[in-house]
């Protein structure tokens, strides 16, 4: 059947098949980068609809991935995002790969391929970037196209298939593994362990609490405190501390050296940075060689839950966004289960009890209805 003017229409040129259509009144011509005619009128429908519906964006072919990247990082400056400086990285490392391609004509297949040069760019024999690591860079690639469709600068983007990772890390640690840390730290070390493992707070923000972030007349035992943008959640918060740590916390201000603001101090005053040699000595005089700093954030925030503490009031004090967050960092260990297991036995210890004494009680009763003595007949005198 002949098509009407204006409706569009495909045709082959060489061995790649063309398409064209209307649009407002002007013939729009467009590769379809394929040999194959269905393939064409597909591309051709996508178009037409596109028309109809007012989403086709004229030059949105000729919009690169370089530029749809700038407005990927103006949103992150916008927005204040912490890990801009991260991201910044990872345009650049996009750009050198995509160079000045056209957005809408990139594939999932230029993605993967891209997912496998990066696994070993740049790095010596037989060393693997983490699949992490690449999510990052892909992840800022599916959020500039994204934004790319939303701002109406293309009209259609590729999926971006992310590679699978690792199950999150499950360390933690015990109070008698705590205790054995803290036996093992140099002393000046101890105040930033004792707010980690209390507070479950990131070793960075930990580090830069001064004498004013402790405020001792903040409920029961004093509270440490978060400014707005600090945390995770970006909103300030208050950390009512244990009367153990407080009395450390005041140690640490009463003997601080002169000028010195910072809560967790070395011994001539300044600020504690870099501790990884002290911390991996620690660990292995400790018996937990290779444990990780991060590790004593789901240790604080079992020993939260285990203490009771809400979840909404945990969460918040900790500085974790959302449920799942929580749900990662609240792990369960062997002991849980463990206690799982002796609470169940109480349980049926208690209901066997329970019911034992219930069939005494029945039997009592019954006993009281039917007397064991004979009653008289008739014609027995009655004594």
């Amino acid at each position: 059947m002949r098509r009407k003017y204006g409706m569009g229409g495909v045709y082959q040129r060489g061995a790649v098949w063309w398409f064209y259509w209307s649009d407002n009144g002007r013939q729009r011509f467009e590769s379809s980068r394929s040999s194959s005619k269905p393939a064409a009128m597909a591309m051709l429908a996508e178009r037409q609809s596109q028309v109809k519906t007012g989403r086709h964006l004229e030059h949105a072919d000729r919009v690169t991935l370089g530029a749809l990247l700038d407005g990927a990082l103006e949103d992150y400056e916008t927005n204040e995002r912490r890990s801009m400086r991260k991201a910044r990285t990872n345009a650049a490392i996009l750009r050198a790969y995509f160079g000045d391609v056209p957005a809408q004509a990139i594939s999932s297949a230029d993605v993967r391929r891209f997912s496998k040069q990066e696994r070993t760019r740049d790095l010596p024999a037989g060393s693997y970037r983490s699949n992490a690591t690449i999510n990052a860079r892909l992840r800022l690639l599916k959020k500039a196209l994204r934004l790319g469709v939303r701002d109406r600068r293309i009209a259609h983007h590729t999926s971006v298939p992310l590679l699978r990772e690792p199950a999150p890390r499950k360390g933690f640690v015990h109070d008698e593994t705590y205790d054995r840390l803290m036996a093992a730290l140099p002393e000046h070390l101890r105040p930033v362990v004792a707010i980690a493992y209390e507070t479950g707070w990131r070793r960075g923000v930990i580090l830069d609490r001064t004498f004013d972030h402790f405020d001792l007349h903040r409920g029961k035992n004093g509270a440490l405190r978060l400014e707005p943008g600090e945390g995770k959640t970006g909103e300030p918060v208050d950390f009512p501390v244990s009367a153990e740590l407080s009395a450390m916390l005041k140690e640490q201000i009463r003997h601080a050296p002169t000028g010195c603001r910072w809560l967790c101090y070395r011994p001539d005053g300044r600020k504690v940075r870099d501790f990884r040699g002290a911390w991996a000595t620690a660990c292995q005089t400790a018996g937990v060689p290779g444990l990780m700093f991060h590790s004593l954030r789901r240790s604080a925030a079992r020993n939260l839950d285990n203490a009771g503490v809400p979840q909404p009031v945990a969460q918040e004090a900790m500085g974790m966004r959302t449920d799942s967050v929580w749900r990662r960092y609240r792990i369960v260990s062997d002991r849980d289960r463990t206690a799982m297991a002796d609470a169940l036995d109480a349980r049926n210890r208690k209901r066997h009890g329970t019911d034992a004494e219930a069939r005494a009680l029945q039997e009592a009763l019954q006993s009281v209805e039917s007397p064991a003595t004979d009653e008289p007949s008739d014609g027995e005198a009655i004594h």
